[in-house]
């Protein structure tokens, strides 16, 4: 792990070291704008229909495997 830290900071050295006069700032390195459509509100599904599509159910509630040990 410390011979990867130490490739990881050689690498920001090596980026330091360039001559970047004359380069505007810029959040982003493209001139993208977003791609995803504007959020609208749509009705929810009842709670039949969610419990119906969920893998699995215990009484109202989605059961979930746990993520975490």
């Amino acid at each position: 792990m410390r011979s990867q830290l130490s490739d990881i900071l050689a690498h920001f050295q090596t980026l330091a070291e360039l001559d970047t006069e004359g380069v505007p700032p810029t959040g982003h390195t493209t001139d993208a704008h977003s791609v995803m459509r504007d959020d609208e509100d749509m009705p929810a599904l009842d709670r039949e229909q969610t419990l119906a599509n969920a893998p699995f159910v215990d009484g109202e509630f989605v059961r979930v495997r746990p993520v975490m040990e």
